[in-house]
């Protein structure tokens, strides 16, 4: 396959350079793509314009992106470039629909971390933002490019057919409603900004953005589940309780972005009894957000004391733009 002058170059530089310049020429590359399709194929042979990916592109940008959390990518070349290609073309052209598996979302919150930390056109208040980087934190914890995300969620949760229907319905929900956010903060608002506002021209700091999307998500999944009264079974009221076996693992789908299991485990067995939430119940909207908020205050580098400052007296600390995530942190 062809691969834009402009892409060839960045594939050639150091990993260092190659991730400073990676939004700039994915963009680039956008103007040239802008009649073309970006969705997963199933081989290179399927491959009808250079907006396409195999799995292969996404398993090898996720694989090497595991390790990168500790430590930069190495060599030269980025890894999954025609992924990182459709990624950017698909903010730019609006094009959720073109990620149809949890895994495939998944992976774009990844990009999404990756280039707001990394490129060289994102403006430094939006480096600060945190929230998506507990796609990166189960990226880091989990071997999500070598074995499919939903079936390792799947498993550990022991799902039956009703809730994995409900679970991936919301996912779904929740990524069409985010990406939306997504485009406006990458190219119209170019700072953080209110995301349930139809028409946001307040500044926010990356904190206030954090946890304002919190809010947004849960509404989504609020608004979601009292339309659809019918998916919620006995069957799903069972398994997504607190004590059952695997709702750490079916917690996946608390955010759209996901979050690393033992971390929510952490926060429901530590941080929300902190804060007056003994018995976490997924359909309670509070206790939802309230996950959340735990979430973005670690993201970051916040600890419990903080956290439950902030949720007992409404005193909010300002935006550390440090993170935790060894890679990430700025």
């Amino acid at each position: 396959m062809r691969i834009p002058r402009a892409l060839r170059a960045v594939r050639s530089l150091p990993m260092g350079a190659g991730m400073a310049k990676l939004w700039c020429a994915v963009l680039l590359a956008v103007v040239i793509l802008s009649q073309s399709s970006a969705k997963e194929v199933g081989s290179e042979a399927d491959l009808a314009s250079t907006g396409d990916w195999i799995l292969l592109d996404r398993n090898a940008w996720l694989l090497k992106r595991r390790s990168a959390i500790a430590s930069m990518i190495p060599g030269p070349g980025i890894p999954g470039i025609r992924f990182l290609n459709a990624f950017a073309y698909n903010v730019k052209n609006d094009r959720p629909n073109d990620y149809t598996t949890v895994g495939q979302r998944h992976a774009f919150y990844d990009a999404l971390s990756y280039a707001l930390h990394f490129a060289t056109d994102v403006p430094q208040e939006l480096r600060c933002v945190r929230f998506f980087d507990a796609a990166a934190d189960v990226t880091a914890t989990l071997n999500v490019g070598a074995v499919e995300l939903w079936s390792i969620i799947k498993e550990k949760a022991s799902l039956t057919p009703d809730t994995e229907n409900l679970l991936i319905k919301i996912n779904a929900e929740l990524f069409a409603k985010n990406f939306k956010v997504v485009e406006k903060l990458m190219l119209t608002w170019r700072q953080p900004r209110d995301p349930s506002a139809a028409a946001p021209t307040e500044r926010l700091d990356a904190l206030d953005f954090d946890l304002r999307m919190v809010a947004f998500e849960q509404g989504t999944v609020e608004a979601y589940l009292a339309a659809n009264p019918a998916l919620v079974t006995v069957n799903v009221k069972n398994e997504l309780k607190a004590s059952h076996p695997g709702f750490d693992w079916a917690g996946q789908f608390l955010s759209g972005q996901g979050g690393a299991v033992d971390r929510r485990k952490l926060f429901r067995e530590t941080w929300l009894p902190a804060v007056g939430i003994t018995n976490f119940d997924f359909f309670k909207k509070a206790d939802r957000v309230a996950m959340g908020e735990a979430y973005v205050f670690f993201l970051h580098g916040y600890d419990l004391n903080k956290y439950k400052t902030y949720k007992t007296q409404g005193i909010k600390p300002l935006a550390s733009c440090k993170g935790v995530l060894p890679g990430l942190a700025h």
